[in-house]
């Protein structure tokens, strides 16, 4: 496996590890350990674990702009913001999916989403629909 191969393992693992464990609940030795790779050849391919979250992360925002982009594709703009939540919506229920097929502790969290629970809940469609725009300024004091 090369090691841009190997990089793209990491940020995958480094996902669902942050994704479990939050930022500082999660160490380099748990990512380095599911992706099959010693800590010090996890810090040859990344200088550190910020460095790690951030292209975390940045993947993350790139799969949430391609759905976006997918869902207004030859779709009225008035339309665009409802298709965009409906597709957001999914793409939140299959990384849940996925959270919940990799990790039992996580589908238990998952469970307790709506007793009190930390879960993550997808938008409410019926929101969807208000109004476009930026929020009005408060005056400055």
């Amino acid at each position: 496996m090369s090691a841009e191969e190997r990089r793209e393992s990491v940020v995958r693992a480094a996902i669902a590890e942050f994704a479990r464990g939050g930022y500082h609940g999660t160490s380099t030795e748990a990512i380095a350990r599911r992706v099959g790779v010693s800590q010090p050849y996890l810090f040859r391919l990344f200088p550190g674990k910020q460095a790690i979250f951030l292209a975390a992360v940045e993947r993350c925002q790139q799969e949430i702009l391609r759905t976006f982009r997918e869902a207004s594709e030859g779709v009225a703009p008035e339309d665009a913001k409802r298709t965009m939540g409906l597709a957001y919506e999914d793409l939140i229920a299959r990384d849940r999916g996925h959270a919940a097929d990799a990790a039992p502790d996580v589908r238990r969290g998952l469970g307790r989403r709506g007793r009190g629970g930390r879960g993550v809940r997808p938008p409410d469609p019926g929101r969807l629909g208000g109004t476009a725009g930026p929020r009005p300024r408060r005056p400055r004091r």
